[in-house]
């Protein structure tokens, strides 16, 4: 073997370590890559769903495929033109008067187990990213949420945190895990690292009312910080 090929050799080994180190900074919650049973579902096979809620029940929220047998899923749109991966959307719409109302797009990272949401361990990461176009909204909240698994806490009061559009282009946000809360009128009590070391799903709330538009989402990833 010649000086040159040790070398590529020296070089193809450490680029190969370089990769499964950045590979292991990163868990892949949700590409949308895959489909089971005609439904669109996360990178390791959780459920992904849609459910509407509003305070006055005259004027319900809409949204695509709530006239569909439950659970309703999100829309597949298909890698085309400038999009060369497959992601969800839906449309919706929350109407007035309502004190309050919204639609969620709920991600499992992974299958239930006998009927309940299974739980994963995510407190090692520091970061969520994603990437998202709103249309009709001036914001998104992100929740974190932990189900059958003993932290018990009511609808909406996960841990959350809620961003202002940039605008309604595609594109990625990034949220430090830190700055996810409890509301403040939540009343059962939990910690953020519980319900990371819990973690069933993650889930995208638009709850602007009134408001009318569309959601797509690509590409949930949990990131750790850099090694130093």
């Amino acid at each position: 073997m010649n000086y040159h090929s040790f070398l590529l050799i020296v070089f193809a080994f450490f680029a190969g370590v370089s990769r499964a180190q950045d590979v292991s900074q990163l868990l892949v919650y949700a590409d949308f890559e895959k489909i089971q049973d005609n439904r669109p579902v996360s990178a390791r096979g959780g459920a992904v769903t849609l459910t509407g809620y509003q305070q006055n029940n005259t004027k319900p929220t809409a949204y695509s495929n709530s006239d569909q047998p439950y659970p309703q899923s999100p829309l597949v749109l298909p890698a085309a033109d400038n999009f060369v991966s497959q992601r969800v959307a839906f449309d919706f719409q929350i109407s007035t008067p309502n004190e309050w109302a919204g639609v969620n797009l709920t991600v499992r990272g992974l299958p239930d187990t006998d009927g309940k949401a299974t739980a994963e361990d995510v407190s090692a990461y520091s970061s969520i990213r994603f990437k998202v176009s709103v249309a009709g909204a001036r914001s998104l909240k992100v929740e974190l949420i932990s189900k059958d698994n003993g932290i018990n806490v009511g609808e909406g009061s996960y841990p959350q945190t809620a961003f202002t559009v940039k605008d309604e282009n595609y594109n990625v946000y990034r949220i430090p895990l830190k700055r996810f809360a409890q509301p403040s009128w939540a009343k059962e009590k939990t910690s953020l690292t519980d319900v990371l070391k819990k973690l069933t799903a993650v889930q995208f709330t638009v709850q602007d009312v009134p408001s009318k538009g569309r959601i797509v989402l690509d590409n949930i990833v949990f990131e750790k910080e850099p090694a130093r």
